[in-house]
């Protein structure tokens, strides 16, 4: 599972023990969490959640790439936002769906500065695929994209999800933005919007299917909602989940 918003208190790191340890006793396995390193304990950060029965993850670290305002790995918080942070997910079976995997948050805001540092980020799409390349050709980056569009210049947010698709077919060696359905992942003021993206190497065969959005705003189809939001907004987030699935094969050539 990808993380974004998440702040590495001594509080949440408190919860996060009975988070997986609730996952242990519920589901079995033995569950884990690893968040970017830079920022303050205040501040958002991106990361993992995963069963380290199934997976190890290795030569993880802070992409700097993908923070739209980094020039270099001195600074992968730069301007007060957040890296991509990936790493290897290897499976503990032999023949398991093996892949890279970057969680992301991009710049959020509709100025031209937010836009303009969001493309900076999508241009580097490329970048993860090749510190990738050498061992893996599965490549997932997903999370908060916030293709929320750009004031005054008339881009909607339809339209940056568009730019995003496009960019990601031309970023070597070529990614899919897969589709979701309902075509919504969060509420603002009680509308749905499509921030949250799952984009994959265009050659990874092991995806079934499009992304499904999960939560209340599959139960509400993305409608206006009237009335009290509902108890996951108000308490968990104001985004919903959005999920992938693999086949756990791995078909690499």
């Amino acid at each position: 599972m990808a993380l974004q918003e998440i702040k590495p208190t001594s509080r949440a790191e408190n919860a996060w023990t009975t988070v997986t340890q609730s996952l242990c006793d519920r589901v079995g396995g033995n569950w884990k969490v690893a968040l970017n390193s830079c920022g303050s304990g205040t501040s958002q950060h991106v990361g993992f959640l995963w069963n380290a029965d199934k997976y190890e993850l290795e030569d993880d670290r802070q992409l700097w790439q993908l923070n739209g305002a980094s020039t270099g790995p001195g600074e992968p918080c730069e301007g007060n936002l957040r890296p991509g942070y990936g790493g290897f997910f290897k499976p503990t079976s032999p023949d398991g769906f093996d892949f890279y995997a970057a969680s992301v948050h991009f710049d959020s805001g509709r100025s031209k500065k937010d836009f303009d540092t969001r493309q900076a980020a999508y241009d580097n799409l490329d970048a993860v695929a090749a510190i990738a390349a050498d061992s893996e050709t599965d490549v997932i980056i997903l999370g908060d994209y916030n293709t929320m569009g750009r004031e005054y210049t008339g881009v909607s947010g339809k339209e940056e999800i568009q730019k995003l698709k496009t960019k990601a077919i031309s970023e070597a060696p070529g990614f899919t933005l897969l589709e979701a359905t309902p075509a919504c992942t969060e509420y603002f003021e009680k509308k749905g919007g499509w921030l949250d993206h799952i984009v994959v190497t265009s050659g990874t065969e092991e995806v079934l299917a499009n992304a499904e959005v999960t939560g209340y705003c599959a139960v509400n189809a993305c409608a206006p909602i009237s009335g009290e939001m509902p108890a996951a907004y108000r308490i968990l987030s104001d985004h919903c989940p959005i999920v992938a699935d693999f086949r756990d094969r791995d078909l690499d050539t």
